[in-house]
């Protein structure tokens, strides 16, 4: 038997319906395995554990690592060089970076230095953390996959950066400019639910799942995200909405552009 933290957090919504609707992806992803799945609870902070049995339960583990994504579960876990999934946490209320959770409160959050965020994030540019945090709507609960990029075990402090996976897929708004709608706290079935009873389907062009609960919205050219705000907020009544605007992009875009040309 072995038990698994998910990179999966319950921040919003009923704690049974969202573990049940979990376990039943879980097992349609499983479909075929000799594997047995359970609910084994959840971490101090909200983390969902799953209890693994059965002839496959190790490859089962693997394959909801690349899925879903794996929390640490002790700070000895931790090794330089390896890859995590984490959370977003504190958004904002710092100057020198941004904290991401870990899973547990005995492992603590890692930090996503300033100078990484504008090295990866800005193209070197010196802006503000909160900036570009406002920019690319780097919110409380987004999930995150990080490299570990230095640990210091004494004094229990964890530093990352972000994986080029998870780079392209936040820079993506830059390239294409199309406006988003950012949820956070429903299951992708619930969303195209919303899009469908609202009637606002045909004005997007799909959907982009960042984890199990967290998705972006691609609207189509022309289509403003804060329009579908008011309808499709009215049957995901436990979400948090987001709208990345295309203004917005543009003006970060153009002055990334601008210090690319100044740099020449």
């Amino acid at each position: 038997m072995a038990v698994i933290t998910t990179a999966v957090k319950l921040y919003s919504g009923s704690e049974r319906k969202v573990v049940a609707a979990l376990l039943s992806h879980i097992e349609r992803l499983c479909s075929g395995l000799e594997v047995t799945l359970a609910s084994a609870g959840l971490t101090d902070r909200g983390w969902v554990r799953i209890e693994l049995s059965g002839k496959d339960e190790e490859f089962t583990s693997e394959l909801l690592r690349r899925q879903l994504g794996m929390a640490v579960n002790t700070f000895e876990d931790l090794v330089e060089g390896s890859v995590i999934t984490g959370r977003i946490v504190d958004s904002g209320k710092i100057g020198y970076g941004l904290y991401v959770e870990t899973g547990s409160s005995q492992v603590g959050d890692a930090l996503y230095p300033l100078h990484e965020m504008r090295r990866q994030l800005a193209g070197g540019r010196k802006l503000p953390a909160r900036e570009i945090i406002s920019s690319l709507l780097l919110v409380d609960n987004l999930p995150l996959e990080v490299q570990v990029k230095r640990v210091d075990k004494p004094d229990r402090k964890i530093w990352v950066s972000l994986t080029p996976q998870q780079l392209r897929t936040l820079m993506r708004p830059l390239n294409d400019h199309l406006e988003r709608l950012v949820v956070l706290g429903a299951t992708r079935p619930s969303v195209i639910r919303s899009l469908e009873q609202s009637g606002h389907m045909r004005d997007t062009l799909g959907i982009e799942s960042l984890g199990f609960l967290e998705h972006r919205i691609v609207c189509k050219e022309g289509t403003q995200a804060k329009g579908l705000v008011p309808e499709i907020g009215s049957h995901l009544e436990t979400a948090t909405l987001f709208v990345m605007t295309r203004q917005k992009l543009s003006s970060f875009h153009n002055t990334e552009e601008a210090h690319s040309r100044k740099s020449l």
